[in-house]
């Protein structure tokens, strides 16, 4: 299911914790180990040369900085997008190049507008962004784009919530982060470390809690690995239960 995605950060983050767990969590013999880690690396390999997930990489080192001849679409590096003031029609922008260019347009936000304290309000941002899209001329579509440039979000969390919510908004985004990681490396327990390592990651790439489902998936998730039980109480509702469960057997009262 993550690699229905077709997200290039998921994508090598997922390698990532998958090597990471048979590195350090399975407990599987060196020679197992060494053997699950290259037939995942072959199959990463098989996966990257062909469908979409090769189009995704393909498509942002290609053409960079170049005009096609055949139809004039300039290919945007990262250097224009931080740096030139207007793009033209025919100006295309992929994903890296596009996000450096919503990068530019935050700090240029926060220069301008005092919102370092505590920003436009919930979604306002998008406003701004539309008439930065206007000021710099990025507001076309192209290329088979089915929305203008400058009426998509930040493809930022971050960003997003520091320009929506302020550093105060910003700044409890970032607590609950480190407490999820925190609380996944103390218990040892993958799946949470997993979990903690994959929302830093989307979350510099999209908007995950400015929509529906994200908002939903962080919440559940997080809610979950992170109960507020005191220390212990489910050690000792373990016992009790065992205790209990052996009590039951044996015909005696529960204790």
């Amino acid at each position: 299911m993550i690699f229905l995605l077709s997200s290039k950060n998921i994508i090598i983050i997922d390698v990532i914790l998958i090597i990471s767990y048979y590195l350090f969590f399975s407990g599987l013999p060196r020679k197992t180990m060494l053997t699950g880690i290259a037939s995942f690396s072959i199959l990463f390999l098989i996966l990257g040369y062909y469908g979409k997930i090769h189009e995704r990489f393909q498509h942002e080192f290609e053409s960079v900085g170049q005009t096609e001849a055949s139809n004039g679409i300039h290919y945007v590096t990262v250097g224009e997008a931080f740096n030139r003031d207007k793009f033209g029609q025919n100006c295309y922008f992929n994903g890296t190049a596009f996000r450096a260019y919503q990068l530019r347009i935050f700090k240029e936000m926060l220069q301008q507008d005092n919102i370092a304290l505590q920003g436009y309000g919930l979604n306002t941002s998008s406003i701004k962004i539309e008439q930065k899209g206007l000021e710099h001329n990025v507001y076309h579509s192209n290329n088979g784009e089915a929305v203008p440039y400058n009426k998509m979000n930040f493809h930022n969390q971050y960003a997003e919530v520091f320009a929506d919510l302020g550093f105060i908004g910003f700044a409890i985004v970032i607590a609950m982060l480190f407490i999820n990681l925190k609380n996944g490396l103390s218990d040892k327990y993958f799946i949470h470390i997993a979990f903690a390592i994959l929302m830093i990651s989307v979350f510099l790439t999209e908007s995950f809690l400015w929509r529906q489902r994200g908002v939903v998936f962080f919440t559940l998730f997080y809610c979950l690995f992170n109960d507020v039980l005191p220390p212990g109480f489910k050690k000792n509702q373990y016992e009790k239960s065992t205790d209990n469960g052996r009590s039951r057997l044996s015909g005696l009262p529960p204790v």
